[in-house]
């Protein structure tokens, strides 16, 4: 479908960095439905064929060579990914299984693990694909429903690892309730109901982290409140327990989330609130969630569009599309006890080409190799 020189690391740009690991690299489709990367500076055009709609849902990782390996629901409802081409420097664009297993730049989850990238969308069907790949990543026998029945065409989903890096997917039913796949011993999977019906939006934000104690799902309620709740990610539900994040109506219902860990072991979620402004929460060394911190001025963006966050050495970054704009910002944790103000600032990256970046395109992160 089409083919450009390799992208490399250097070409991304790299200011002075912040931590030793340097700032992540960002990737979105742009308005052209061509793959875009950033690192703090202006966007550089990965491929030169169209991959996905503008703003398409997007899983991508940087490699040790400085090529790319990006996922997203491309223009004719399957699954396509960024290839090396044969016997010669490059990319190109490849559609993996057929067609209109999904709708066109409908959200996806990616994660690594073992030297294997495992993508997960829900299909029209209700159920959640599953696709893997070992670097470098090439065709195979496509997208295979993996679970979860019942999920809504081209819902949210997020996926993460367990300590035995298999992996676990969180989503919201047409039942509004809160679920979980997660892979048997046998290679199966196996669906979890974890909350009551009518929990939350159908289909709506989720986020799932791995933490040293198991891992932590985050949600949004029909209330507006962000939610979060323990799973272990096995064949039982556990008990459902969630906690408050944020009081109600903060929220917009079925909003984008996003959360990460941080080394001192706090937990950090954010998302774009009603006014468009982008808030971070985190909980204190006890376990503890501080009320949400807004980082941003009013519409930014979007109401509920989605935010990306990624640890790197002593910081954690936030990215997000404004309108015509390409936001970052770099918090430096607290080294103290908490509450202590984290030290941030905001970095907008003007798009040189009008309209190629826009308000609520969704970024992925990649850690540099």
């Amino acid at each position: 479908m089409g083919a450009t020189a390799a992208l490399v690391v250097a070409p991304l740009g790299s200011p002075a960095a912040h931590a030793a690991l340097g700032p992540p690299i960002g990737f979105a489709i742009g308005s052209d439905a061509r793959l875009y990367g950033s690192s703090l500076g202006p966007p550089v055009l990965v491929d030169s064929a169209a991959m996905a709609p503008p703003g398409a849902g997007l899983a991508a990782f940087m490699e040790n060579d400085g090529r790319v390996s990006a996922y997203a629901i491309g223009l004719q409802g399957g699954l396509v990914m960024t290839a090396p081409t044969v016997n010669r420097p490059g990319n190109t664009i490849i559609q993996d299984g057929p067609s209109g297993l999904a709708p066109p730049g409908a959200p996806l989850s990616g994660v690594r693990a073992q030297g294997w990238d495992h993508i997960f969308f829900v299909g029209g069907s209700g159920t959640v694909y599953r696709a893997s790949y070992r670097w470098p990543a090439r065709p195979g026998p496509g997208p295979q429903p993996w679970g979860g029945a019942g999920a809504p065409r081209g819902g949210i989903v997020a996926a993460a690892l367990l300590p035995t890096s298999a992996p676990v997917v969180v989503f919201v039913g047409n039942n509004g309730g809160l679920y979980s796949v997660w892979e048997t011993g046998s290679g199966s999977s196996a669906t979890i109901l974890h909350s009551p019906p009518g929990t939350a939006q159908p289909g709506g934000g989720v986020a799932l982290v791995s933490t040293t104690v198991g891992m932590q799902a985050f949600f949004t309620g029909l209330d507006g409140r962000l939610w979060t709740t323990h799973i272990t990610g096995g064949p039982l539900p556990d008990p459902w327990a969630p906690v408050a994040v944020t009081a109600a109506g903060v929220v917009p219902s079925g909003a984008s989330l996003t959360a990460a860990q941080l080394p001192n072991g706090a937990l950090a979620v954010s998302f774009t609130g009603n006014d468009g402004a982008v808030r971070i929460a985190t909980t204190d060394l006890t376990g503890s969630w501080l009320a949400p911190v807004t980082i941003t001025p009013t519409g930014v963006t979007r109401a509920g569009s989605p935010v990306s966050l990624a640890v790197s050495g002593n910081d954690l970054y936030t990215g997000w599309c404004g309108n015509e704009i390409w936001w970052w910002w770099r918090w430096e944790w607290p080294k103290g006890p908490f509450p202590q103000p984290w030290i941030g600032e905001l970095t907008p990256i003007r798009v040189p080409t009008p309209g190629l970046i826009r308000e609520g395109f969704t970024i992925s992160f990649s850690a540099r190799p």
